[in-house]
C-alpha cells in the first residue's frame, strides 16, 4: 500500500500524529460531523413531538426511517467508495446532509414544516451519512502509515466519544436558545466544517480503472466474499454484529428501566451517560498500550469477558444514590471495554485489508451491525412486554457471551502482535471449510505460541507480478520453443503496470479453464455477441488468489459448476496447459483501444463419474457444448490436447497428492501441525506429512519421499506401502484425490529438523477425539489401527540419541548473526510478512548452520542474503544469547559476530525472505524487532558478551 505520510524528523523517531496535517484535518472534520449528528439525533425527535405533535407511532416511524439507510445502502456505499474517490464521496455526503437539514428551519420559518418533510429529511440524512461514513472509515489507512493505524484509531475513537456527548448537550442548549428548528443550523454548520476539512486534505488516492463499466453488484459480492474468505475479518465482523445485537437489545430498555423501575432522575440519568462517555474515551486512548502489553487477541478477549459482568449492577440495582454510582461505574467500564476492543479490531481489519477493498470490508460490518439493531429493538420490545423488562435484560446480558465465544474459538484469541502491513490476503469467497483455521476449545495449542499474521497473498488481491512470472517461466521450461511468441507477455511482466489489469496496454493477462470429461471432450461456452465457442475464461479479478483460482472462478461463473466438481490433471497439475496470444478489437463504447489478451489456460478433469448439470450464467453466455479434442476451437490448445492424449490425458482423475501415515508399530501415529497462514491447505490442523505431486516426480511414492525430505529431514520410514485413497478439498475448493501410504518409523519426533509447519508429535488412537484433525484423518487412523494391531509397547519417554549424549541432554539450535555497525548505526533487515519466523519484523542478517563452522556459515549467509563479502578471519564474536521461545520449545544459541572489514553495499538478494535493508540508530531501534536481536544489540552497547532470554529464573 502507498500511504501519503509525513516522515518523522529523524530516522527511527516515533512520529507524532498531531504534526500530521492530513490526519489533523481528517480528525477535525470527523469530530465536527459526529458532533453535528448528535445534535440532530437529539433535536429531530424533540421537533417532531413539540412542534408537530407527533404520536408515539409517528416518532417510532421517524426513528425507524433514520436507521433504515445503513441496512439498505451500506454495501452499495462501500462499493462506490472503493471504486471512486473517497474524499469526494465524503464531501457529497456532508453537503447532502447539510442541504437536507437546512430545509427544516427554512420550512419552519415559512410555516410549511410537516412531519412528512421531517421523515424525508431523516431518510436523506441517513443515506448521505452512509455514503460519508463508508468512505471516511476506509480513507484513514491511506492517510497514515499502517504502523500508526492503532494510534490513529485510538485518537479517533476517544474524540468521537467526547464529540457525541458534547453534541447532545449542545443540541439541548441550542434547542433552549433558538428553538428546535433553528437548532439544526448547528448541525448544518458542522457538516460544512466537515466538508471543508475533507477538501483541505492533500493525499493521493489510488484509482481503479478496471472497475469502470462494471455493475455495482459484482463488486458488492467481492466485498462479501472478501470478508467471509479471511478468518480474521470474518471473526471480527461476526463479533461486531453479535455485540451490536446484544447491546441494541439492552439499550432499547435501558433508559426505561433506569427512569421507571429504578426511579432515576433525568439529571442523574444524564450524569450516568456522561460517565459512560468518559469511559469510552478512556478505553479508546488506552487501547494501543493495552494491546502492546498483553497482545491484541488477549486484550479483546478480556474486554468481551468483562462486558457481561458490567451488567450485574444494573440487574441487581434498586432505587438509591449508591446504586446510581455503581451503575455509572459499570457503564464507564463497559464502554471502556467496548472502545478498547472496537479500536483494536478496527485496526486489525484495516491492516490486513488491501487498499482496493477497504470500504467494502468496512461496509460489510456496517451492514450487519446496522441491520442487527432494528431487529434487536423489536425483539426487546416483544420480550419486555411478554416476560418483563428485567428478564429481558438478563437475556441480553447472556447474549453478550456470544461474541466472547466467537472470538475464543478463533486463532485471534492468541494474537500477540498487530499483523504486519505487508501484502494482504485475497477475496473471492470462503475457502472450503473456512472455519478450519479456527481451533475450538480443547485444541492442544502451546500456550505462548504466536498466531502468525495472514499476510500472504490469498483471497483478496490479484496475483502478484512475481507469481505470474513464476507460472509463465514454469510453462516455458516445458515449452521453451514458445518463448519468442510470448515476448509481448514477458515485456508486460518486465514493466511497472499490473499484468492482469484491464488498463494495462498493449496487453494483459487473462485466464481460461479447460474442463475435460470422461469421454475426452472439452467444455466450450457460446458467446452471444461474437457467436464464438470458447473455453470458459475472462479477466483476473481482485479476489483471485492465483491465475489458476481465476480460471476456476470463471468456469464456475459461466457454466454454473462448483469448484468441487473439478480436479487437477496428473499431466499438468497446477501448471498451464497452454498460453495463447490473441488480438482484441477496439471498443469505442467502453473507451478501449485495440489490445492483446495473454490467455493462460489450465486443464481440469470432472471429479465425479457422472457429469454435473451445466447452468450457463450471465447475459453474454448463450449455452454450452462438449467438443472432442480434435474439434476444440483454439488451434494451440487443440494441438496440446492431442499431444497429451498419448500421455494419458483421458479425463479420468488420479491421485495428485501423497501423504504418509507414519506409525511406530506400538500404537502411536505421527501427526504434523500445519501453519496458520493464508493460502495454506488445511491450516492450523493436525494432519499427515506429505504434499502435491510435481512434474519431475517419477510417481507418488517419489512425491512422498521428496516431501518428507523437504518438510522433515531425518524422517525416513523404511518402507512406504499404499494404504488408501482419499479425496480432500484444496484451498481453491477443487477436489483432490490423495494417495495415503503407510510407513513405520520409531524415531524421536522432536529431533526431526522440521522445515514446514509448527510441530511434529506422536499421538495414540485414544487421544484422537480431543484433537483438531484434518477431515477424515481420525477414521483413517482408526482403520489402520484396527487392521494392524500393536506388536510392542510404546516408549514411556522420547528416545535419546543413542551414543551421542548423556541421558537428559537437549539439542540446541545454533544461529549465526551479523552485527554490522557503521557510524553508530546497525544494519537490520525487514523480514518478509510470509516468513515462517518473525514475519514483518526487523532482524539482523542471520541464518542456521549447515554442518559448517559458525564463521563460514555467516560468511555464506551474508553473501547469499545481502551480497556482502566478508573474510571469516575478520569476524569476532561479540555477543551470545541463550534463548528459548516458550516452555518445552527447543533452546537456541544465537551467536552475533562483528566484522572488522567488509566489502559491498547491502542489497535484497532474497526478497522472499527480506524486503529491505536499513541502517538504524543502535540506541533507537525500530519496532517490531525480533526480541533477542534487541537484547543482543543492547548487550553489545553495554559491553556485555552474554545474555539470556525466555528462561524462567
Amino acid at each position: 500500500m502507498t500511504s501519503f505520510t509525513e516522515p518523522p524528523s529523524s530516522p527511527g523517531t516515533r512520529p507524532s500524529l498531531w504534526r500530521h496535517r492530513n490526519f489533523r484535518r481528517y480528525l477535525t472534520g470527523q469530530a465536527a460531523s459526529v458532533t453535528g449528528s448528535s445534535i440532530s439525533s437529539m433535536v429531530i425527535p424533540v421537533l417532531a413531538v413539540l412542534e408537530l405533535d407527533a404520536t408515539t407511532a409517528e416518532v417510532a416511524w421517524l426513528t425507524f426511517l433514520g436507521q433504515l439507510p445503513p441496512a439498505l445502502l451500506a454495501l452499495h456505499a462501500g462499493a462506490l467508495a472503493d471504486r471512486h474517490s473517497k474524499r469526494r464521496q465524503m464531501i457529497i455526503g456532508d453537503l447532502g446532509s447539510a442541504a437536507a437539514l437546512a430545509s427544516v428551519p427554512v420550512a419552519a420559518a415559512l410555516d410549511r414544516l410537516s412531519l412528512t418533510q421531517l421523515m424525508v429529511v431523516a431518510v436523506v440524512q441517513g443515506a448521505a451519512g452512509v455514503l460519508h461514513d463508508a468512505a471516511a472509515i476506509s480513507l484513514l489507512p491511506s492517510l497514515v502509515d499502517r504502523s500508526l493505524l492503532q494510534r490513529s484509531n485510538s485518537r479517533v475513537g476517544s474524540l468521537f466519544a467526547v464529540a457525541a456527548t458534547a453534541g447532545s448537550n449542545l443540541g439541548a442548549a441550542l434547542t433552549a436558545l433558538l428553538g428546535p428548528a433553528r437548532a439544526l443550523l448547528g448541525d448544518v454548520l458542522s457538516y460544512l466544517v466537515s466538508a471543508w476539512c475533507t477538501v483541505s486534505i492533500q493525499a493521493p488516492e489510488s484509482s481503479r480503472p478496471a472497475a469502470e463499466g462494471r455493475r455495482l453488484h459484482p463488486e458488492i459480492g467481492e466485498g462479501l466474499r472478501y470478508v467471509n474468505g479471511d478468518h480474521r475479518l470474518r471473526t471480527l465482523t461476526l463479533v461486531n454484529a453479535t455485540t451490536s445485537f446484544a447491546l441494541a437489545l439492552l439499550n432499547t430498555l435501558w433508559a426505561l428501566y433506569l427512569l421507571r423501575s429504578l426511579a432515576m432522575s433525568a439529571t442523574a440519568f444524564g450524569v450516568v451517560l456522561g460517565i459512560g462517555a468518559l469511559g469510552a474515551a478512556a478505553g479508546a486512548l488506552a487501547a494501543p498500550s493495552l494491546a502492546a502489553r498483553y497482545g491484541p487477541g488477549p486484550m479483546m478477549l478480556a474486554a468481551l469477558a468483562i462486558t457481561p459482568l458490567t451488567q450485574i449492577p444494573l440487574l441487581l440495582a434498586s432505587p438509591g444514590l449508591v446504586w446510581q454510582f455503581a451503575i455509572g461505574g459499570a457503564l464507564f467500564l463497559q464502554l471502556a471495554c467496548a472502545a478498547a476492543a472496537g479500536t483494536t479490531q478496527r485496526t486489525i481489519r484495516q491492516v490486513v485489508t488491501a487498499d482496493g477493498m477497504q470500504a467494502r470490508m468496512q461496509a460489510v460490518s456496517t451492514w450487519l451491525t446496522s441491520g442487527a439493531r432494528p431487529v434487536a429493538a423489536l425483539l426487546a420490545g416483544g420480550l419486555g412486554t411478554w416476560i418483563g423488562v428485567r428478564p429481558t435484560l438478563v437475556a441480553g446480558t447472556c447474549l453478550l457471551l456470544v461474541p466472547l465465544v466467537v472470538l475464543y474459538r478463533s486463532p485471534l484469541r492468541s494474537l500477540l502482535d498487530m499483523p504486519s502491513s505487508g501484502e494482504h490476503p485475497p477475496a473471492h469467497g470462503p475457502r472450503p471449510g473456512a472455519l478450519i483455521g479456527e481451533p475450538p476449545p480443547g485444541t492442544p495449542i502451546p500456550p505462548s505460541l504466536h498466531i502468525p499474521s495472514h499476510t500472504s497473498r490469498g483471497d483478496h488481491v490479484p496475483p502478484s507480478r512475481s507469481d505470474i512470472r513464476a507460472t509463465i517461466e514454469t510453462y516455458l521450461s516445458r515449452l521453451a520453443e514458445e518463448r519468442p511468441s510470448l515476448e509481448g507477455l514477458l515485456a508486460v511482466l518486465d514493466g511497472t503496470e499490473e499484468p492482469s489489469s484491464r488498463a494495462t496496454l498493449p496487453g494483459h493477462v487473462t485466464c481460461s479453464a479447460v474442463v475435460i470429461d470422461r469421454d475426452r471432450r472439452v467444455l466450450h461456452i457460446g458467446h452471444r455477441v461474437t457467436g464464438l465457442l470458447l473455453c470458459p475464461g475472462g479477466h483476473v479479478e481482485a479476489g483471485d488468489r492465483t491465475l489458476l483460482a481465476a480460471a476456476v472462478r470463471e468456469v464456475c461463473e459461466e457454466a454454473g459448476l462448483r469448484p468441487g466438481d473439478l480436479c487437477l490433471t496428473p499431466q499438468f497439475l497446477d501448471e498451464p496447459i497452454d498460453v495463447d496470444v490473441h488480438d482484441i478489437d477496439a471498443n469505442p463504447a467502453k473507451g478501449e483501444p485495440a489490445h492483446q489478451h495473454f490467455d493462460v489456460r489450465f486443464a481440469f478433469y470432472l471429479a465425479a463419474e457422472q457429469p454435473p448439470a451445466l447452468a450457463p450464467q450471465g447475459e453474454e453466455v448463450a449455452g454450452a457444448q462438449w467438443l472432442p479434442y480434435a474439434d476444440v476451437r483454439s488451434p494451440t490448445l487443440r494441438a496440446k490436447l492431442l499431444a497429451a492424449e498419448a500421455d494419458g490425458l483421458d479425463g479420468r482423475p488420479e491421485p495428485v497428492s501423497a501423504n504418509a501415515l507414519i506409525h511406530d508399530g506400538a500404537g502411536r501415529y505421527l501427526l504434523h501441525l500445519r501453519d496458520d497462514r493464508e493460502g495454506m491447505w488445511e491450516p492450523w490442523v493436525l494432519a499427515l506429512v506429505g504434499g502435491k505431486r510435481s512434474r519431475d516426480d517419477a510417481g507418488l511414492e517419489a512425491t512422498l519421499r521428496r516431501e518428507l525430505a523437504e518438510e522433515a529431514p531425518g524422517l525416513e520410514p523404511a518402507e512406504l506401502v499404499p494404504f488408501a485413497v482419499q479425496e480432500a478439498t484444496s484451498v481453491d475448493g477443487l477436489a483432490v484425490p490423495m494417495s495415503v501410504y503407510a510407513g513405520r518409523w520409531s524415531g524421536d519426533a522432536e529431533a526431526v529438523d522440521l522445515r514446514e509447519g509448527v510441530l511434529l508429535k506422536w499421538f495414540t488412537v485414544d487421544t484422537l477425539d480431543r484433537l483438531r484433525l484434518s477431515p477424515g484423518l481420525g477414521d483413517l487412523i482408526r482403520r489402520h489401527a484396527a487392521e494392524h494391531p500393536t506388536v510392542e509397547e510404546p516408549p514411556a519417554v522420547a528416545r535419546p540419541l543413542p551414543g551421542e549424549a548423556p541421558a537428559g541432554t537437549v539439542l540446541h539450535v545454533v544461529g549465526v548473526h551479523l552485527y554490522l555497525e557503521h557510524e553508530g548505526k546497525v544494519l537490520l533487515g525487514l523480514r518478509h510478512p510470509d516468513s515462517a519466523y518473525a514475519g514483518g519484523s526487523w532482524h539482523a542478517l542471520a541464518g542456521h548452520l549447515e554442518a559448517e563452522a559458525a564463521t563460514a556459515g555467516l560468511v555464506r549467509e551474508a553473501f547469499e542474503e545481502a551480497g556482502l563479502v566478508i573474510d571469516p578471519a575478520d569476524l569476532e564474536l561479540v555477543h551470545t544469547v541463550h534463548t528459548v521461545d516458550r516452555p518445552g520449545a527447543r533452546p537456541r544459541i544465537q551467536l552475533f559476530f562483528r566484522p572488522r572489514h567488509w566489502e559491498g553495499t547491502p542489497e535484497e538478494r532474497e526478497p522472499d525472505r527480506c524486503l529491505a535493508w536499513k541502517w538504524w540508530d543502535a540506541k533507537d531501534l525500530p519496532e517490531p524487532i525480533v526480541p533477542y536481536t534487541r537484547v543482543a544489540i543492547e548487550g553489545i552497547l553495554a559491553g556485555l558478551s552474554y545474555s539470556e532470554l525466555g528462561w524462567s529464573r
